[in-house]
């Protein structure tokens, strides 16, 4: 009998197996159950007989019903009846996961639990009236299991909101702002302790992210806030539907996955497959995300009555069974590559887990700063070893039938890492749904005897976290002066879709000719929302160095240096000016520059060279390594432009 099989037979005693972690390590749970239910779940992705294929099915209302008082009319037939929370509980334990989050209200605005604040309720409906929040939430107390709540910041059925669009990224009236703020309320003083609440939608002024941040931690200081709240106010970053980063993160993230691209709500029409193959996705998923040093959060869409559909839960039942086995790899650790093979490690780092593919029997190891002593499967089958790959180490792993992947510790002698190399440091900034991207928030520079931080004088005065202590810039002056570029041909720009943070692929579209030039001239983006503008240029130069440019902007921005992405960001109102540094070699090189309208008001953008400028030197105890980088303070996403920096 195989391991996966004796795990299916014993699902039950998985929770008394699984590793324990502190009741304030929200990162460490590592995997939740989302659950998409409200009304629109009832019409299962069908309109007057007819499948809806435009949106999601939890948007069905804004793709396919159209009127509100249809839609409105139709809770007269939502019973909930086959909605049992502690049987949805019991199989969050079953797969393994340690929290729930469910969508207290999506963007139709029909709500899930008893409120004052309007009609349109589970609990004021005539064939249910029950409040399922509450359910739920004390399901999961009696379960063991942390709750926390979705809350759609858009509504498309309170009549103080903006006319609905299908593109979520309504501006918050202030009036809706306020009945928002109501209902907040409701949910962080009615139900209990909160793990997290994961806005989602709408695209808020500042002000208003702020608002509603303050009293989500007035209320409930330990509940983690999404980054989906908007403008960076967030304890968490949350990427786009189902993607996961493929670069570190420096802050605390979450992926969030459907088990089906097309939707999150209930579908009775979707293809859904192999059970199998649906099982390995997901769990590649999973360690995807666990080894990159997120968390993974994975939805359900109950059906119209909440039942559980029963491809979903033998899904969920299967990646439990696995996680029995080999838990101890994933809860409570700490992610060290998702980038070739997949890592993790101890809190202690002297165990490092490697995820081993069944089609896969010998997996080199990345450079680390020791070598491992042993090396044994989680699930105490034979079949692994350590052997030297051309002098490197490496594992060698048998398969197991019908196991995806085998969880392989390896034990040191002390403390492990990955071997430090020169990288730039991210985090996730977002201003809404639409308008986010890829943030450099500092660097790390390895190499000999470095002694030095140079920075313009803009820079003077600024905190930043250096190798772990926050130091303030202060150095002397110095005179530099940039290299001669000449511009080579012709500026070109093209309209781009997409969101802030994509650079488009070839898409087919030729660039055209336009007036003006990269250095020096005002740049306009579109002036249709949620479209962008990208410009390039060809420039050469015939010495080394670094040529200073002054970028003033307003809206949405990336820039990029011969394919390398040097700094990005968004002004949601006024404009900025930041300093750059751009490293040129001789010969030629390729500037590309993205202007994205997120928030209405035409983007623009000026890239001013300058001649001559200061630099601050500041001198260091000499080191190898130099990490520096933004304080971790809130808002702990947003760019730190910080790209003018020099160590040496």
């Amino acid at each position: 009998m195989t391991v996966l099989k004796r795990a299916l037979l014993s699902l039950g005693l998985l929770t008394l197996l699984l590793p324990r972690v502190s009741a304030g390590d929200w990162l460490g749970d590592k995997y939740s159950l989302f659950i998409h239910y409200g009304l629109y779940s009832t019409y299962g992705g069908v309109y007057d007989g007819v499948p809806v294929r435009d949106g999601y099915s939890e948007q069905i209302f804004s793709f396919g019903v159209h009127y509100m008082d249809i839609y409105e009319a139709s809770a007269r037939d939502f019973t909930a009846e086959r909605f049992d929370a502690d049987s949805i509980a019991a199989l969050a334990k079953r797969a393994g996961m340690r929290s729930v989050v469910l969508t207290a209200k999506h963007h139709e605005g029909f709500c899930l639990w008893e409120t004052a604040t309007t009609d349109f309720s589970a609990a004021r409906a005539p064939r249910c009236g029950r409040d399922l929040v509450r359910e739920m939430a004390e399901a999961c107390r009696r379960a063991g299991l942390r709750f926390g709540l979705y809350f759609s910041l858009i509504d498309w059925h309170f009549p103080g909101a903006v006319p609905y669009s299908s593109h979520n990224a309504d501006p918050v009236t202030p009036a809706h702002h306020e009945y928002n703020k109501r209902q907040v309320r409701e949910l962080l003083t009615k139900y209990g302790p909160v793990d997290e609440l994961w806005f989602d939608m709408g695209s808020l002024t500042p002000d208003q992210s702020r608002e509603l941040y303050r009293l989500v931690k007035s209320l409930q200081p330990k509940c983690m806030v999404s980054g989906r709240l908007g403008n960076d106010c967030a304890d968490f970053a949350v990427f786009p539907d189902n993607e996961t980063p493929d670069y570190a993160m420096d802050i605390p993230w979450q992926t969030a996955a459907s088990f089906f691209p097309e939707t999150w709500g209930y579908r009775s029409w979707q293809r859904r497959g192999s059970v199998e193959e649906k099982v390995r996705e997901k769990l590649s998923d999973l360690l995807r995300v666990v080894c990159g040093g997120g968390k993974y959060l994975l939805n359900i869409g109950p059906d119209g009555e909440g039942g559980v559909v029963p491809f979903e839960r033998l899904v969920l039942e299967r990646m439990g069974a696995w996680l029995r086995v080999y838990g101890e790899a994933v809860y409570g650790t700490d992610g060290l590559s998702a980038q070739g093979p997949l890592l993790t490690c101890r809190a202690d780092g002297r165990a490092v887990y490697l995820f081993v593919p069944d089609d896969r029997t010998l997996v080199e190891l990345p450079a680390l700063t020791s070598l491992p002593l042993t090396a044994a499967a989680l699930d105490g089958e034979a079949g692994v070893e350590l052997v030297s790959v051309g002098g490197r180490p490496a594992v060698r792993c048998t398969p197991l039938a019908g196991v995806p992947y085998r969880a392989v510790c390896l034990t040191f002698a002390e403390p492990v890492s990955l071997q430090p190399q020169s990288e730039t440091i991210f985090a996730y900034s977002l201003a809404d749904y639409y308008s986010g991207l890829r943030s450099v928030v500092g660097y790390r520079v390895v190499g000999k005897g470095l002694r030095e931080i140079s920075f313009p004088r803009e820079y003077e005065g600024r905190e930043v976290e250096m190798n772990g202590e926050i130091v303030t810039l202060r150095g002397r002056s110095s005179g530099a002066t940039s290299p001669e570029v000449r511009l080579v041909g012709a500026l070109t720009c093209r309209s781009v879709g997409g969101q802030l943070g994509r650079m488009p692929s070839d898409d087919g579209v030729i660039p055209q000719p336009v007036e003006g030039t990269m250095l020096g001239d005002s740049l306009l983006g579109s002036p249709d929302q949620h479209r962008g503008v990208l410009y390039e240029q060809e420039l050469t130069c015939d010495q080394s160095g670094d040529l200073r440019v002054d970028l003033s902007y307003r809206g949405g921005f990336l820039l990029y240096l011969d394919g390398e992405y040097i700094d990005g960001g968004f002004v949601r109102e006024g404009a900025e000016t930041i300093p750059l540094l751009l490293s040129l070699k001789p010969g030629r090189h390729r500037l590309q520059l993205k202007l994205y309208n997120g928030f209405g008001s035409r983007p623009y953008a000026r890239l001013m060279p300058i001649e001559r400028y200061e630099l601050q030197r500041m001198l260091l105890p000499p080191s190898d390594i130099v990490t520096l980088k933004r304080p971790h303070r809130f808002p702990i996403a947003s760019p730190a432009h910080l790209s003018a920096l020099r160590i040496r």
